[in-house]
């Protein structure tokens, strides 16, 4: 049966009860996921344990806040003057 190292944990669902070796018996496919070292597949884009994505192109981009927030106010600034100046 399968054993949780701690309560909080989860049991993968892929384990199955009856075998004893568990999912890392054949590795076809698994790695370790290199933020928190839980087995998980080849092809996985985010790990399910800790929800890191494995590689930078996975990850999706953030571009900073501040740079749309300066865009939308210049566009707005832009409009009003256009506005403004319209005969």
């Amino acid at each position: 049966m399968p054993v949780r190292r701690h309560d909080h944990d989860d049991l993968d669902p892929r384990e199955d009860p009856e075998d004893p070796e568990g999912p890392e018996a054949d590795d076809e496919g698994l790695m370790p996921c290199p933020h928190c070292f839980a087995v998980i597949h080849d092809d996985s884009e985010q790990c399910p344990r800790c929800g890191q994505y494995l590689s930078r192109e996975d990850a999706p981009s953030n571009k900073p806040r501040w740079i749309v927030v300066t865009a939308v106010i210049v566009l707005a600034i832009a409009i009003a003057q256009a506005a403004f100046l319209w005969p």
